[in-house]
C-alpha cells in the first residue's frame, strides 16, 4: 500500500505533531473542558477566498446535536468572514457550544490538535485539493471527520480512523458529529491510534 506515497507528495511531521497527555489535559483545563466533554475542531481561513471550507455547513450540523449534551466546538482561523460565522452561531443558539480562537500559532497549533476528541474537515468544493489539517490531526491521534472530496477521502478510513461524509450534506455531518459524539473517549482514542499509526504507514516526512 506505499504507492499512496507517490499519489500524494504531501507529508506530516509526526515528531511536531504527536499526542500528549499533560499538554492534552492541561489545555482542557485552559477551556473548562470536563472529562465527558467531546471537542471539535475547525482548523481553516475564515476569509471569503476559503468559504469552501464549509464552516456554516459545521455549525449547521452542530445546531442539530443535542444542545444540552457535553460537546463543544473549536475554531481555528481568521479572516473577514469570522464575525458572520460569530453570528451565525449565535442566530443559531448554539454560541455556548463555540469558542472562535482566531489565528494560533504555529507553536501553539500542535497543543489545539492534542486537545480536541474530533477534527473536522467539512469542505464543500474540489478547491480542497488535500487535507493537510486532517494528517496533522491524525498525528495528534485525533480522529477526523472528512468530506468525500478526491484526495482528502483518501485520507480517512471510514469508520476506522473517523468517518468521511458527504461533502455539503449537514444531515450526514450531523450524524457523524453525533455518533463521535456518543463513542466513549476510548473509542474515540482508539480510532486515533489507528489514525496516527495510518499516518506513519502512509504520509510521513522523514
Amino acid at each position: 500500500h506505499h504507492a499512496h506515497r507517490v499519489e500524494l507528495p504531501f507529508s506530516v511531521d509526526t515528531t511536531r505533531f504527536h499526542d500528549d497527555t499533560h499538554t492534552r489535559s492541561l489545555w482542557r483545563r485552559t477551556h473548562m473542558l470536563t472529562k465527558d466533554t467531546c471537542a471539535f475542531l475547525f482548523v481553516g481561513g475564515m476569509d471569503s477566498a476559503h468559504a469552501f471550507k464549509g464552516v456554516s455547513v459545521l455549525l449547521d450540523a452542530c445546531a442539530r446535536l443535542p444542545q444540552n449534551s457535553s460537546w463543544h466546538l473549536f475554531l481555528v482561523g481568521d479572516g473577514n468572514l469570522q464575525a458572520q460565522y460569530r453570528a451565525y452561531a449565535y442566530e443559531l443558539g448554539i454560541s455556548d457550544h463555540c469558542t472562535f480562537l482566531g489565528s494560533v500559532s504555529n507553536e501553539d497549533l500542535p497543543g489545539v490538535y492534542i486537545g480536541a476528541d474530533v477534527h473536522v474537515l467539512p469542505s464543500t468544493s474540489v478547491a480542497e485539493a488535500f487535507g493537510l489539517v486532517t494528517l496533522e490531526a491524525a498525528a495528534s491521534e485525533t480522529p477526523s471527520i472528512v468530506s468525500n472530496l478526491p484526495g482528502v477521502s483518501d485520507l480517512v478510513e471510514d469508520g476506522v480512523t473517523g468517518y468521511v461524509v458527504v461533502s455539503s450534506d449537514v444531515q450526514m455531518l450531523a450524524e457523524a458529529c453525533q455518533r463521535m459524539l456518543e463513542h466513549s473517549t476510548e473509542t474515540r482514542q482508539r480510532m486515533g491510534n489507528r489514525a496516527r499509526i495510518r499516518v506513519q504507514e502512509r504520509y510521513t516526512s522523514v
